[in-house]
């Protein structure tokens, strides 16, 4: 079968998949309300289905092959439960214009039943899809072209190693002089983890002559120049840097910041008051946790966090399996839950929502002795989420942080940091998000 016509079923399952989502939260909405005018019921449904569509892009996008199945439920499944919720919130507002007292709390019912049935079906779809996926595509032939100063060599080959049904790893080159390698003509994915510009010039020169899609290990220079303007003078093509962030869009990401903190400090004020309750049934210590920390432009700030540690111990970077951390702290480590007081940062100015991890002000010296270019992760505020925080792991090398943070600034927009906000949720379900550094980091 050709590419485009596995290509062809896989889109028309992910279509199957909508449908099947559509027609249940239909089937149950028509049924908890048969009171209400169809008119009503029509206008909620086509509004549920662009939620859908919508966070189901978000969340994974139905990315069989390249997501892990588990995560890829877990992610799918969350998008799924906020567009019943956001659906069934949108219905109940219409419905009270339009027909009041015939949308009641009995409705909950059905939007409990509903928001069941599509994490159950959720599940067994991504699991059949999966499977469909496997069966239509073998696994890639795969090169690793590395050299002397490849970096995340390792983890690199953890991820191919670790996916052997999509990647069959032909070899591990080590690239010594412009030789490329014979076995590149099998191989039909190539990774470019080559610090040298000639030589991964030369790669890439090659395998977009051999149609070989590949992927590139970036190094600074690569990420800078995302935020480029191209344009042309007397022939010649140019690149010309933009502005990180225009003041229009400084304005907006304020008003969005001071609006959603209000609102969510608001919302999540009962939460606050249970946490910083068990927080001080289990010690009897302080509820809250200051520390300084540097923001935009080198400014220090107090952040606000729930305290996860016993108190009057030595001040230093959790590490794995900590025994500072007390029991409520692990938890509230573990579901982020001690992050909350930070929308009080956000409100008064310090931080923003998303942006770069605020670190401790020793932490920011430290790494930027080994590595100067750390300081340009402070062009723009420290956020309580972003790509390091949602992608990355909590000991995530000072390295790793900058490039993911510059990634964020340097493509920067508004829709984007909408899009951070609602993958944030998918930390938790990441296992690995909360891990401390090893020992002997």
């Amino acid at each position: 079968m050709s590419l485009r016509g596995k290509a062809f079923i896989m889109k028309g399952y992910k279509l199957l998949y909508f449908l099947i989502i559509l027609v249940t939260y239909s089937v149950f909405m028509i049924l908890g309300h048969s009171k209400l005018q169809l008119e009503i019921l029509g206008q909620d449904i086509l509004v549920y289905s662009v939620f859908l569509i919508t966070l189901t892009r978000v969340y994974g996008n139905l990315d069989f092959g390249n997501i892990k199945t588990r995560m890829l439920v877990k992610t799918t499944s969350l998008g799924v439960v906020f567009s019943d919720i956001l659906g069934f919130v949108f219905l109940g507002i219409i419905a009270c214009l339009n027909a009041p007292g015939v949308f009641q709390v009995q409705s909950l019912f059905f939007l409990v039943i509903v928001i069941i049935f599509h994490i159950v079906i959720t599940r067994v779809l991504i699991m059949i899809g999966d499977r469909i996926f496997l069966r239509l595509y073998a696994p890639i032939n795969t090169l690793i072209i590395v050299d002397n100063e490849s970096v995340n060599e390792d983890k690199i080959m953890k991820c191919i190693r670790g996916n052997t049904k999509r990647y069959n790893l032909l070899d591990i080159f080590l690239m010594k002089d412009d030789q490329l390698p014979q076995i590149l003509l099998e191989a039909d994915f190539c990774v470019i983890n080559v610090s040298d510009h000639s030589l991964r010039s030369k790669i890439v020169s090659r395998c977009f002559d051999l149609e070989i899609k590949y992927t590139i290990v970036p190094n600074l220079e690569d990420i800078l120049l995302q935020n480029v303007k191209p344009s042309v003078i007397d022939d010649v093509t140019i690149f010309e840097s933009k502005e990180i962030m225009t003041s229009s869009q400084r304005t907006l990401k304020r008003l969005c910041d001071v609006v959603i903190s209000f609102c969510f400090l608001i919302i999540t004020l009962p939460i606050m008051l249970i946490i910083s309750i068990a927080i001080k049934l289990d010690d009897g210590g302080s509820v809250f946790f200051r520390q300084k920390r540097m923001t935009k432009d080198r400014e220090v700030f107090d952040v606000i966090k729930f305290r996860s540690m016993k108190e009057n111990v030595a001040n230093y970077s959790s590490v794995a399996n900590d025994d500072r951390i007390t029991k409520v702290g692990n938890f509230l480590r573990k579901t982020r839950l001690d992050e909350l007081p930070q929308f009080i940062n956000v409100l008064i100015g310090d931080m923003s929502i998303v942006g770069p991890r605020p670190e401790m002000i020793e932490n920011v010296e430290k790494y930027e002795m080994d590595f100067p270019e750390f300081s340009y992760r402070l062009k723009v505020k420290a956020g309580i989420t972003g790509i390091a925080q949602i992608e990355g792991k909590y000991n995530s090398s000072p390295k790793d942080k900058l490039f993911m943070d510059l990634v964020y600034i340097q493509n920067y927009s508004f829709f984007n940091d909408i899009r951070l906000m609602l993958l944030t949720l998918t930390v938790i379900a990441k296992e690995d998000s909360t891990e401390g550094f090893n020992n002997h980091e």
